[in-house]
């Protein structure tokens, strides 16, 4: 047992060892299976969880929950767990101001189409007013147009014009439809009243 505990704590040293250097020095770690605790900073090009190559720089697959998230804190009641986004042009050792309209963060939803990953949905902050620090929360179906806001004063917005939507049974619409300008809701049975015409 003595001289098995010894062997398999070496081959543990081991490995941990080869994990900070292939870290630090090749950029890229792969983690399949088992578990890895490091007290300290490493630094990597790429993290891979449950894949074989990695090719992004954090990517995680597999068949259970993702992730986890809890903070301790009674200093300040905003200090909940959260994840930052920083937004910048140019490149990491010449960092630029961002520009109007560019995101300044983005999540992605993407699902299993036809054996493609394609993109069904987004949702993200982008820049409108520089000067003032004003975006907007966006959500988006193609990545590209926007088709509804709320910007960071507290407006919310639609899109300008959109085809009458079909009927979903427990919820009203609201939408500017596009056959006539006029600002509408939809109800659950069907049923659809104008809010306001376009006058």
């Amino acid at each position: 047992m003595k001289e098995f505990l010894k062997n398999n704590l070496f081959s543990l040293v081991v490995v941990i060892s080869l994990i900070c250097v292939s870290a630090v020095f090749a950029g890229n770690v792969i983690l399949q299976e088992g578990d890895v605790d490091v007290d300290g900073n490493i630094t990597v090009k790429r993290l891979g969880i449950g894949v074989t190559a990695s090719t992004f720089q954090l990517e995680i697959e597999g068949d259970s929950a993702v992730g986890k998230i809890k903070r301790y804190n009674e200093a300040d009641p905003a200090w909940g767990p959260g994840l930052l986004f920083i937004r910048a042009r140019g490149i990491q050792s010449v960092p630029l101001d961002i520009n109007v309209s560019d995101w300044a963060g983005r999540i992605t939803f993407r699902g299993l189409i036809s054996a493609v990953e394609t993109n069904i949905g987004a949702f993200g902050f982008i820049l409108t007013d520089k000067t003032n620090k004003i975006g907007d929360y966006v959500f988006t179906d193609n990545l590209a147009v926007p088709t509804s806001m709320i910007n960071n004063q507290g407006i919310f917005l639609l899109k300008d014009g959109v085809t009458a939507p079909s009927t979903r049974s427990g919820f009203a619409q609201i939408y500017v439809d596009s056959s006539d300008g006029d600002l509408k809701v939809k109800f659950g049975d069907g049923t659809v009243k104008t809010i306001v015409t376009d006058s």
